[in-house]
């Protein structure tokens, strides 16, 4: 069955034809909705009334403004189908763990002490008190953060003391890790813990790296030369488009230049997964701007 959001994509804009998906043609086949035509499956406008008909069978007659990315309480406040919201569980959640396991909050509402190994969901940025951290750092890979006390063993010691842990977040939780980062005081400093592929390294020059005015630092592989050996062709290969777009944008003397052409020099990528299980020791560079 179509999935709701595309139901309600598909009527906001009523276009006389959508590409002909299985998502589509299955929709064609239960609904009798729309007419093949090559790679296209034609609608007209009795199509799309079948269509609403049947977007307002899964909403209760709720209207195509519908805000389908609330949370699954709100969704089930209109729909029958609360797992029609569009938001993922704790997605709207900041997921932190700190270096000492002190989580300093704001407001007078002092400090607590997670257990070793955890992390804690915080609904806004603005619940910490930064200034009490000396640094932050961005994680990319949620599987990090259920593995700290192994991370801590490979990153440079300065991140193992006085140290926020966050991690990077998708869709709405990412947006509230950008708001933690835009309030950070310039007094402390940035790291960035991505893959080390061209996807990791554009999202750290391109999403993170302007959004502070303190020092950054990018961590990466102490002998990026070990790609030669653990490093993934695979991935690297289903990145070509990105690295191309990274070779035309660097300046050879950035922090990025030698990383881009590592990578290029073996055609293989590092996954954060595979520096923890290898543990692959880490160093910090400084990123110049």
């Amino acid at each position: 069955m179509i999935p709701l959001s595309t139901l309600q994509r598909t009527l906001q804009r009523r276009p006389a034809s959508v590409t002909l998906s299985p998502m589509w043609l299955s929709t064609h086949a239960e609904l009798g909705v729309g007419t093949p035509n090559g790679r296209k499956l034609l609608l007209s406008e009795n199509d799309l009334e079948l269509l609403e008909a049947e977007y307002r069978r899964q909403t209760n007659d709720a209207s195509l403004g519908f805000d389908l990315t609330q949370d699954r309480v709100a969704v089930s406040a209109q729909l029958t189908n609360e797992k029609a919201s569009q938001r993922q569980v704790f997605g709207g959640f900041i997921r932190i763990s700190s270096s000492d396991g002190i989580i300093h909050f704001s407001k007078n509402n002092g400090e607590i002490c997670l257990p070793p190994g955890s992390y804690l969901s915080l609904r806004e940025g603005d619940m910490l008190e930064i200034s009490e951290y000396d640094r932050v750092l961005i994680i990319e890979n949620g599987a990090l953060m259920e593995n700290i006390e192994a991370m801590m063993e490979i990153v440079p010691e300065k991140f193992c003391h006085d140290t926020l842990y966050v991690y990077r977040g998708n869709d709405a939780s990412q947006n509230k890790v950008f708001e933690l980062m835009k309030n950070m005081p310039g007094s402390v400093s940035l790291g960035l813990f991505f893959d080390y592929d061209p996807a990791g390294l554009s999202l750290a020059q391109t999403g993170f790296i302007s959004r502070h005015n303190g020092p950054v630092s990018i961590i990466v592989p102490r002998d990026i030369e070990v790609i030669s050996t653990i490093g993934r062709g695979d991935v690297y290969m289903r990145q070509l488009e990105i690295m191309d777009r990274l070779r035309n944008s660097f300046n050879e003397n950035a922090w990025i230049g030698r990383h881009v052409m590592n990578m290029v020099k073996h055609k293989r990528v590092l996954m954060q997964e595979a520096m923890l299980s290898r543990k692959i020791k880490l160093t910090e560079e400084t990123v110049r701007r």
